[in-house]
């Protein structure tokens, strides 16, 4: 059948819904507090949580402190991170140093810690998911005719097993 070339409904405009990536920053703000109170809680999520998981960059970066800061044997909490944001402009928009104190006095309790890693780091891998689905349309749609599918079928397959091992994509 061929594609029908009648005037768009123009009757009864419809809303486009438009969906946000999967994030959760209150589970970000969460953990990012319980490491700021107990410092001994990074290591229930360092093994399998990166500072590229988080959906903020900001929270990332923050968070990749922390375990510098703990790798190094320091305490890390808001007074010894201040030094280490300043002049850092997503931080500052937050509110600079007092959004790490928000953070650690809003922090409940650390026992959820390791819950909350894993839905960062699960949300990170659907937002992964997301970018390779979308790229893969657009090699299909875009390809030469001098492009082999099965080399795009292959490249994807690399891409999904990357972010199986890794959790990164």
């Amino acid at each position: 059948t061929r594609p029908s070339l009648e005037p768009f409904d123009t009757a009864e405009p419809k809303l486009v819904s438009y969906r946000e990536v999967p994030n959760n920053l209150e589970a970000e703000q969460a953990l990012l507090g319980a490491l700021l109170l107990n410092n001994e809680a990074f290591n229930r999520v360092a093994d399998f949580l990166k500072a590229e998981h988080f959906h903020l960059p900001v929270h990332g970066r923050v968070y990749a402190a922390i375990g510098r800061l703990i790798d190094r044997g320091q305490i890390a909490n808001p007074v010894t991170l201040k030094h280490m944001f300043e002049g850092d402009e997503a931080l500052s928009d937050a509110g600079g140093a007092q959004y790490l104190a928000r953070l650690a006095g809003a922090a409940v309790t650390i026992i959820n810690a390791q819950h909350y890693g894993r839905t960062i780091h699960d949300l990170a891998l659907r937002r992964s998911l997301i970018r390779i689905g979308e790229d893969m349309v657009l090699n299909a749609y875009e390809a030469s005719l001098d492009a082999d599918a099965n080399d795009q079928i292959e490249s994807v397959e690399q891409q999904l097993s990357n972010l199986a091992e890794d959790g990164l994509a």
